[in-house]
């Protein structure tokens, strides 16, 4: 309902509000579309980690090796 859309067009949605929970600490979290899920966690944790290696002084280098 925060978005307006239909009940058949909130994947991206979900996959937002699914990354700001791993990203706030949720270990899993259940979904009906993990492949869009798991790339908007991706892109979440790198934002996370290029942020965290810019405050440090740090090289910033993805995918982590």
């Amino acid at each position: 309902e925060v978005t307006g859309r239909p009940v058949d067009d909130r994947e991206r949605g979900t996959a937002a509000a699914c990354a700001v929970a791993v990203h706030r600490g949720a270990h899993m979290v259940r979904v009906h579309e993990p492949v869009a899920v798991r790339d908007a966690v991706s892109l979440g944790e790198a934002m996370a980690q290029a942020a965290r290696a810019q405050a440090s002084g740090v090289d910033f280098l993805w995918p982590p090796t």
